[in-house]
């Protein structure tokens, strides 16, 4: 029997793996296909307002769903286990309830300061600027659809709007805007774009989570623990906006302390060392409810064999990627327009921190997904502000090289840390390599 419920656990871990992995493949390759086009439809300097827009809004909506969408797939997976339906309908309407309302005053407050500052001297950015925060509470909410799916193990359903819908949508529309307003499409109507598409992948999201949601759920009042679930959800919000901090920051200094066009000439440069952790990315987002429950019922040599075998198929495809944009860095940058070739060493030196990053980077899903957040928290703010200041010093010096060269260091510090936690609190391994 035992035998048995490993085999049936692993089965469905690699079903969701592949296809978890075939959908961030698909996300990848639109979103790189979305990036050229705006890029050579727009210029870089266009493509900036695009993309540090696009970043803000990107950023603010992690903690406008303050943590919950990574709390749900830990506590959704626990309730579902053991049959807590009312447990389960409570931390829906608690979380759903409280994201809108903090994610809609981010919006407000985002808008207000940046006329305070200055920006709507700028109306072309400031346009952008608002049209993106319009995103804000769209986005919060279909985060929040996508961390019950992932609990319920419906990854990969969970993951289609975002993931599959909205970057063909993107990619089309604006295509098609393209093709009607040609010279005059601007910054504005493509972050208006990106808006409408959230708004519609948002509500494509609702109808899949009703449908997978268990019937007892809408049939039983719904139970609260309250001052439980803000206790994990704060470390979950400050975990994530870490990682978009850490994510984005470069893109969001060069553009305020250096100029839109380096901004938009480094998206490229990011994006591409991205590619080199998706298949870490991909593999996470089917191994975090496993991990939950694994730990939940005490099966701590099991976890540890399914991390290590994680992390070793997530090696070679890693080390493939990263030679391919080392050695073809100036043809991949010529795709964006001659301009972006600037990026070139840049580029070189992320890929190099994202490889280390990548095969050492399982020690802060097991620490959020065992109920060791508040570690990760820890680990991970030194080094969001590691990451700003650096990226404030450096790139005043270096400019686009001095982004990357902050964004690695920082990086690489928070996942030597997280091994040494895991070994700590756990007792377990959380590399292919025996760290």
């Amino acid at each position: 029997m035992v035998n048995q419920a490993i085999g049936n656990l692993k089965s469905r871990l690699l079903q969701q793996i592949v296809s978890s992995f075939g959908l961030r493949v698909t996300y990848m390759g639109f979103t790189f296909l979305t990036n050229i086009i705006l890029a050579r439809f727009l210029g870089a300097t266009d493509f900036g307002i695009y993309t540090y827009t696009v970043s803000w809004a990107y950023l603010l909506g992690v903690f406008g769903t303050v943590g919950l969408d990574n709390l749900l797939v830990r506590e959704v997976a626990v309730y579902h286990s053991k049959s807590s339906w009312g447990l389960l309908r409570g931390i829906l309407n608690w979380a759903n309830q409280i994201s809108f309302l903090v994610s809609l005053a981010l919006g407000i407050v985002g808008v207000a300061i940046a006329f305070a500052t200055g920006m709507a001297q700028d109306p072309p950015l400031f346009l952008a600027f608002c049209l993106a925060m319009a995103a804000l509470p769209f986005t919060a909410l279909r985060n929040l659809r996508r961390g019950v799916m992932r609990g319920l193990q419906q990854v990969t359903l969970g993951l289609v709007p975002e993931m599959l819908i909205a970057p063909i949508a993107i990619a089309i529309l604006i295509t098609t805007a393209f093709l009607f307003l040609q010279d005059q499409l601007t910054a504005a109507w493509c972050v208006s774009i990106y808006t409408l598409v959230t708004v519609i992948t948002l509500l494509i999201s609702q109808i899949f989570l009703k449908k997978a949601l268990p019937t007892p759920v809408s049939l039983i009042a719904p139970q609260y623990q309250i001052s439980k679930w803000l206790k994990s959800a704060l470390p979950f919000m400050l975990l994530e906006g870490i990682y978009v901090i850490n994510a984005r920051v470069d893109i969001l200094m060069l553009g305020s302390l250096h100029s839109i066009t380096d901004a938009g000439i480094y998206v490229p440069v990011n994006r591409g060392a991205q590619l080199i952790n998706f298949v870490l990315m991909a593999l996470s987002s089917a191994l975090a409810p496993a991990i939950a429950r694994l730990y939940a019922e005490g099966k701590l040599a099991e976890l540890q064999t399914t991390v290590v075998k994680t992390a070793r198929f997530a090696l070679l495809p890693t080390c493939i990627i990263t030679a391919i944009l080392i050695v073809g860095s100036s043809w991949y940058l010529s795709l964006f327009g001659t301009e972006f070739i600037h990026g070139k060493n840049a580029l070189i030196i992320l890929c190099i921190g994202q490889l280390i990053f990548t095969v050492t980077g399982l020690g802060g899903l097991l620490l959020n997904m065992t109920g060791n957040e508040k570690y990760t928290a820890i680990t991970g703010g030194a080094s969001a502000v590691l990451n700003t200041c650096l990226n404030y010093i450096l790139i005043s010096r270096w400019g686009l090289m001095g982004a990357a060269i902050a964004t690695s260091i920082s990086l690489l510090l928070m996942n030597f840390s997280n091994i040494i936690l895991v070994r700590r609190r756990l007792g377990i391994q959380s590399t292919g390599f025996g760290l």
